[in-house]
Parts: structure tokens; C-alpha cells; sequence
């Protein structure tokens, strides 16, 4: 029986057959197991914030609720592989997943914030729940947001999000890289913010990347796309607007802050999402500091001669790191060794 996102979200609300629960259980075992529930329980998460949005709760409703939303995750954790997987999702958005909702339906209602004023008893909790994904090196993770908006995010990324959007705006925090496809809304500009640079579009699809101390990129596959320079929360300057096969790299970090347009293949954008990382006359170091955050080591260099040679190559992520090492190698003339989690080139 094949295992897809409807089957999973079916599960998760208890709706499968005996026949079906059993080959669930079965797949989530397995390695892609964790990454598809957390897909699912993306999806359903506007709907349990959507059945929150009522007047202040009586005890009785404010635990049906959160005995609705714990019941998306603790079944699974006793049935499929207890204590080892509740670790796992401790540390995975998941459990920031159904923290922030608990804390925030509940803990709120316990403490009688609503009881200030009137509107607030009727303020939509949604727009108040902050989500946060924050990616190690090693992984990355598809998120849905409420607007049906798809986010490839990372590894060694984090990003901050709103449960449910608000009727007038669709903002998020970026802090490292990702692939937004944005479904469209004339109404409402998405906005991506990484530092003082802001993003902004209607619905596209683009690749940021905002890693602390180095340029700030925007590349952009379909659609356009707006990126600004905010100071003390007021527009300074527009920096560039991109169409697709478009990147610009801003270094605001310089001693002189620059702006760098290039062409950038839609292709190579695209491809990204599916592990093909595309380098232009690129460096090893930067080369190997990107294959540092899909592979979870650390890549040392020996020699800086070799460090800053450049390639043009195109590497698939999927692949064993070995196997990436001996092409690059082959290009480059180096030679490496292996210690547990850490490379040293020389």
C-alpha cells in the first residue's frame, strides 16, 4: 500500500482501518517516516488553531482542545517507537509544533490575559502563535504554511514563523537559506525578512540565502520579485528588482556595501530543492563550507592555495560525501583525510 501525506493526515485524525494504521506504523518507522509526519502535521495545523477561535474557553473546552492537538502527536510517539522517537521530536518542529499551541491556547486562557478587556477574549490566537523551525546541520525540512505556501528550508537555517496569517500581511524570519513557493495573493505581499534586507512578493517561487556573516542572496525562478533595505524599520533604499534567472548577492557587511547582479539558470535555482548544488567559478572553501551544512562535518583546510582555487561544478547532495570529495579531488588536485566528523584538506 503506498504511503502518501493523505494517508498519514487520515491516520493522524484516527480515521484509518486496522489494515491501514498497521502499514502506517510500519512506514514511519522507517527513514522518511519522520519527515512525512511532520509534513502532515504541518498541514492540519491550521485547522486545530482554526477550532480555538471561539470566546474565552471553559476548562472543560480548553482541554477537549488540547487533548485534540496532543492526540496529533503522543499516540504515535507510545505506538511507533516509544521514547526513542518523543526524543526525537523534542528536539524536531514537531514539538515546537504543539508547545507553542498548548502554551498559547491554554497557558494564556490559565493565566487570565483574556480577561483584560472584552476584545481581547475574542483575539484570534492564531495570529498571536510564533512557529520556529530552527534546522542542524544535516537536515532540512518542507514546511506548509497556512496560506497553502510551500518553504524547502535548509540545513544549519532557522526559521520564524505565524501559525495563521493575518488578514493584511504574510511575513516570516529567515536566517540562513531556503526555496519559498508562494501562492499567490494580490491582497496580501509576501515579505521575507533576513536582517535589514526585506523580500517581497505577490506569488513566485525564488532561493534566499542569509547566513550570519556572509552576503545576503536572492535568486528567482518564476514570478518577481522586490528586495529592500530597511533602517530602523523604515524603507532606506530598493536594491534590485529580480525576474526570473536573476540573483543579486548584497554585502552590507563591507566596508562598502555593495550590490552584485548576476544571471543565475532557472534550472540550477529550481534544482536546489532536489539536492543539485550549482557552483560558478566558485571556490573550494566556499564550495565545501555549503557541503559543511548538508553533510554535518566540518571541512578543514591545510593549505590556503588549495582553498582558494575555483570550479564551476555541479554536485548532487544525495550522493555519499566520498563520492563528492573524489570529484572534487579530481579537479582540484588535493588530497584529504577523513576523522570521524571532520575533514582535513591538503
Amino acid at each position: 500500500m503506498p504511503i502518501d501525506k493523505e494517508l498519514i493526515i487520515k491516520y493522524l485524525k484516527k480515521e484509518c482501518t486496522a489494515a491501514e494504521q498497521k502499514e502506517v506504523e510500519a512506514f514511519l518507522r522507517g527513514p522518511e517516516g519522520l519527515q512525512a509526519l511532520q509534513e502532515a502535521m504541518d498541514v492540519l495545523l491550521p485547522e486545530d488553531i482554526a477550532s480555538f477561535k471561539t470566546d474565552l474557553p471553559s476548562e472543560a473546552e480548553a482541554s477537549e482542545w488540547m487533548g485534540k492537538v496532543h492526540g496529533r502527536m503522543f499516540p504515535l510517539t507510545e505506538k511507533v517507537r516509544p521514547g526513542r522517537v518523543l526524543k526525537r521530536f523534542s528536539i524536531g518542529h514537531a514539538a515546537v509544533w504543539i508547545g507553542l499551541i498548548v502554551f498559547l491556547g491554554l497557558g494564556l486562557w490559565g493565566l487570565g490575559l483574556f480577561q483584560k478587556d472584552k476584545r481581547q477574549q475574542h483575539s484570534d490566537v492564531s495570529q498571536v502563535a510564533s512557529m520556529h523551525v530552527n534546522n542542524p546541520k544535516g537536515r532540512r525540512s518542507k514546511i506548509t504554511l497556512s496560506d497553502g505556501s510551500v518553504i524547502t528550508l535548509g540545513p544549519d537555517s532557522r526559521m520564524s514563523y505565524p501559525a495563521s496569517f493575518s488578514d493584511h500581511s504574510r511575513e516570516i524570519s529567515l536566517e540562513g537559506e531556503a526555496f519559498f513557493q508562494i501562492s499567490r495573493d494580490p491582497n496580501r505581499s509576501f515579505i521575507v525578512h533576513t536582517g535589514d534586507i526585506h523580500t517581497k512578493v505577490l506569488g513566485t517561487s525564488f532561493k534566499v540565502e542569509a547566513f550570519a556573516g556572509q552576503p545576503v542572496s536572492v535568486a528567482v525562478a518564476t514570478g518577481q520579485v522586490r528586495v529592500d533595505q530597511y533602517k530602523g524599520g523604515k524603507l532606506f533604499q530598493q536594491l534590485a528588482i529580480l525576474n526570473p534567472g536573476k540573483k543579486i548577492s548584497w554585502n552590507g557587511a563591507a566596508v562598502t556595501p555593495s550590490v552584485l547582479l548576476t544571471d543565475e539558470p532557472v534550472d540550477d535555482i529550481n534544482g536546489w530543492v532536489d539536492y543539485r548544488l550549482a557552483f560558478n567559478a566558485q571556490t573550494l572553501r566556499e564550495i565545501t563550507t555549503q557541503l559543511g551544512r548538508w553533510y554535518a562535518v566540518d571541512i578543514k583546510f591545510v593549505n590556503p592555495v588549495v582553498a582558494d582555487r575555483r570550479l564551476t561544478i555541479t554536485l548532487s547532495a544525495n550522493m555519499p560525501l566520498q563520492t563528492i570529495l573524489e570529484v572534487l579531488r579530481s579537479g582540484s588536485g588535493f588530497t584529504y583525510q577523513i576523522k570521524d566528523r571532520e575533514i582535513i584538506i591538503y
